[in-house]
C-alpha cells in the first residue's frame, strides 16, 4: 500500500515561516578567547587594582575560566589606552 505525502496549505507555511523568524537567537558557547575578551573590562579593572597577571589567572581559574598567562597578557595589551604612548599629562608640556 502506497503512502500519500502530506500536503500543506500555503497560508499555513507562511504563518509558520513568520513564527520561525520571531524565535530568539539561541545562546552559543564561547571559546576561551571570546570569554576572556568579554571579561576584558573586569580583567583590566583587576590590573588597575594592583593584581598581577598570575593572580588574575588564578582568580579566573577559581571561577572555571582556564586561561593561560599568554591569553591574559594578550587581552590586557590589546588596544590598551595606557600602553599607546599618548599620556595626556605629558602632552601638555
Amino acid at each position: 500500500m502506497a503512502r500519500r505525502a502530506k500536503m500543506y496549505e500555503q497560508t499555513d507555511i507562511e504563518k509558520l515561516a513568520a513564527n520561525l523568524t520571531k524565535l530568539p537567537e539561541k545562546p552559543r558557547p564561547l571559546t576561551i578567547e571570546q570569554a576572556i575578551e568579554a571579561l576584558r573590562p573586569a580583567i583590566l579593572s583587576l590590573r588597575d587594582k594592583g593584581y598581577s597577571r598570575a593572580e588574575i589567572k588564578d582568580i579566573l581559574a577559581e571561577r572555571d575560566i582556564k586561561a593561560s598567562l599568554r591569553t591574559i597578557s594578550k587581552i590586557m595589551e590589546k588596544n590598551d589606552d595606557r600602553d599607546d604612548g599618548k599620556d595626556a599629562r605629558l602632552s601638555s608640556s
